[in-house]
């Protein structure tokens, strides 16, 4: 039996090898002008999360679709640490395949 770790998407529950093909994952399929968060439309998603980025989970969302770059270096430090506690899952193989 092997552990890994990997990313779990917040929206469907898909999970990745790491945070890049997570980030691939969310921005294809799940960017779109409608807040799940919120559940309200909205016409700039970005900009709707950076407005509201002292929300938890509206920072997460931000980086997985904009990345690390419209954040400070304090909010990138939280948005890193809760990326990793929130997101993360442990993958373990077994012979009869894997498990989250």
């Amino acid at each position: 039996m092997v552990s890994k770790m990997a990313y779990r998407c917040p929206e469907c529950g898909k999970v990745f090898k790491d945070l890049k093909a997570l980030r691939s994952h969310f921005i294809k399929i799940h960017r779109n002008n409608y807040c799940s968060l919120c559940k309200k439309r909205v016409k700039h998603y970005v900009m709707h999360c950076m407005k509201k980025k002292d929300d938890v989970w509206h920072l997460i969302y931000l980086v997985l679709i904009d990345g690390f770059s419209s954040l400070n270096e304090e909010e990138r430090e939280l948005a890193e640490r809760l990326l990793v506690k929130m997101l993360r899952v442990e993958i373990v193989f077994t012979e009869a395949g894997y498990r989250s």
